[in-house]
């Protein structure tokens, strides 16, 4: 990519910008929520468009550029407060992107999904998987890692996600509560359950459970289930390539579900990994839900 800061300086540009210039921006979802909706904005007002991932890792690493090219010239990694000028909308809706003039050109931090009110906003009819598929295919690295699956993800298959959190007691995070061995117990148990009835309704398909929790995810293989091995860990904790590699064979797992779930019972979490996989890749996504 031959841009230079002179020829594109003055030109209208949106940086989707994941660095170190904040500490938290949540999870991998909601960096590529983030990534989508500044892009998918972009896309409304007629501008060009770049992507500057590099923290906690380079995203080209396991994204590649599909139809748009997003790679940010290497002469604006450096960038200046003449020409650049920093947007923090973390944990914010997009109001402050819609009023902006484009007087410089914004580095924008977000980790909302705001596709379906810029759609209302400009008249569009932009889809999630539309935005993500012209953005990203997988990076070599990345197919390699899905391929060493293939006996799991290329017979049909449903996905179903717990986010347990810290309630198992075996994953760091944000919040959350951790249960006591017979609390974590009676949990373990009633999401087994689920798994039976699911399976119940999908004779014809496998079970590939995804979690935060490698103890459930043990459990889980126990009792019938496929899962794909690695190291779990949150985004905003984690500094390990390993890990890193395994959010993204997950997501790119989850997409090739014929059907996705999502578990929450009692103090479990509504994650939006796999809804956001299921949106990505046009497949029907279905939230379970019990509250005590």
């Amino acid at each position: 990519m031959h841009l230079t800061t002179k020829r594109h300086i003055g030109c209208k540009c949106i940086i989707s910008s994941s660095d170190n210039a904040i500490p938290r921006q949540g999870g991998l979802v909601d960096r590529l929520k983030g990534i989508l909706s500044v892009y998918a904005y972009t896309k409304a007002v007629k501008c060009q468009f770049f992507i500057d991932f590099s923290s906690p890792f380079d995203l080209q690493k396991y994204l590649q550029p599909n139809t748009v090219d997003w790679r940010l010239p290497s002469e604006w990694k450096k960038k200046d407060f003449l020409h650049f000028t920093p947007l923090y909308l973390i944990g914010e809706n997009g109001n402050r992107l819609f009023r902006q003039r484009l007087k410089k050109i914004p580095c924008v931090y977000s980790n909302f999904d705001l596709i379906d009110e810029i759609n209302r906003i400009y008249g569009l009819q932009e889809t999630h998987m539309s935005l993500f598929e012209g953005l990203f295919s997988p990076s070599k690295l990345l197919d390699e890692h899905v391929d060493r699956h293939a006996t799991i993800l290329e017979v049909p298959f449903i996905a179903v996600h717990f986010r347990f959190q810290q309630l198992l007691g075996d994953f760091i995070d944000i919040r959350g509560n951790t249960l006591n061995s017979e609390q974590q117990n009676m949990l373990t148990d009633k999401c087994l359950l689920v798994l039976q009835q699911l399976r119940a309704q999908h004779p014809a398909h496998e079970i590939v459970v995804f979690s935060d929790s490698q103890s459930f995810l043990g459990i889980a293989q126990h009792n019938n289930c496929r899962v794909i091995p690695g190291p779990v860990g949150h985004l905003d904790f984690t500094r390990n390539d390993d890990t890193y590699i395994k959010m993204f064979t997950d997501l790119w797992a989850i997409r090739k579900a014929a059907h996705v779930y999502s578990v929450v019972l009692g103090e479990m979490y509504p994650s939006d990994f796999p809804r956001f996989a299921a949106l990505s890749a046009d497949k029907p996504f279905t939230r379970i839900a019990q509250f005590d």
